[in-house]
């Protein structure tokens, strides 16, 4: 399975994101485009702290354009040029809820398409 890249054009250029337009041939002879968001990638973290006998997530609230309203999430953030994810996981909780972790176990790794 593969597509061919007939062309490419930067539709935007931002400070956080690239949006590319693709036209390519399908195995099957078809054209068509796609549309390709390059990002520098980003972490979400599940914090955990100790809550009496049990746990408690920390999770922030902030404003979302898109959605215009507060939204209550999970500390988050984008990398920065060269960072690795562990960088950026401890780097955002730090800013976000002001903690740092003891330990750190990586739960997923996916590639958004």
């Amino acid at each position: 399975m593969s597509e061919q890249i007939l062309n490419r054009r930067t539709a935007y250029a931002g400070r956080l994101i690239d949006l590319e337009v693709a036209r390519v041939r399908l195995d099957n002879g078809h054209e068509t485009e796609r549309e390709v968001v390059h990002h520098p990638g980003a972490v979400a973290i599940v914090a955990l702290e100790r809550e009496g006998a049990g746990w408690q997530a920390l999770l922030v609230r902030q404003f979302r354009l898109p959605a215009a309203q507060a939204l209550v999430e999970l500390p988050a953030g984008t990398a920065e040029a060269g960072e690795d994810p562990q960088a950026t996981a401890r780097r955002e909780l730090a800013e976000e809820v002001g903690r740092q972790a003891r330990a750190w176990h990586e739960l997923a790794r996916f590639y958004p398409s």
